[in-house]
């Protein structure tokens, strides 16, 4: 995951070391050393962790509609559920063709709910069922928020996150 791979190259700093990251990629290869220095070059100062998400992690937004099912191939499938218009997923391997019908299908866990299963991300004759997305975060507006242990409103208080804090969402917003 991403957060094992910041807490691996940053050695408990706040930042991971370019250095860090550089070492990392021309020992995974594929890239020039000048592409390295460029792509690596805003990164001076070091990658935050959220930075690294952003690079490692794949997002997408549903725009149009399609369904969640239980195995890779669409045929006699399970399906587990729809996705809405604008819901977002966390693609978790690499995309792959399916033989039978050359559709485009990858592992994926939906963020509103953390169901996983298998997608369609592109049509055999080329419609996207999704486009590129941010990871979700949640940020306090106003005057802060309190994140609870629950969520109840009355559940034990676990910290306050002022006004602009941001949090990673794991999962949700669900609906209460």
């Amino acid at each position: 995951t991403a957060q094992s791979l910041f807490s691996e190259l940053s050695g408990g700093d706040l930042r991971v070391p370019a250095d860090a990251l550089r070492d990392l990629l021309e020992r995974v290869g594929g890239a020039a050393p000048a592409q390295l220095d460029m792509c690596l070059s805003r990164y001076a100062g070091g990658i935050s962790r959220f930075a690294l998400a952003a690079m490692a992690e794949d997002f997408r937004k549903c725009t149009k509609a399609i369904v969640l099912t239980a195995v890779f191939e669409v045929q006699g499938a399970s399906i587990i559920r729809k996705f809405d218009v604008g819901e977002v997923i966390q693609v978790l391997g690499e995309p792959q063709k399916e033989p039978a019908t050359g559709l485009e299908r990858a592992r994926c866990r939906a963020v509103r709910d953390g169901n996983e299963g298998w997608v369609t991300l592109r049509g055999n004759q080329g419609t996207a069922f999704f486009e590129p997305a941010p990871k979700p975060y949640w940020s306090a507006g106003g005057d802060g928020a309190v994140l609870r242990a629950d969520r109840e409103a009355d559940s034990a208080a676990v910290c306050d996150v002022p006004a602009g804090g941001a949090l990673e969402l794991l999962e949700g917003p669900t609906a209460q």
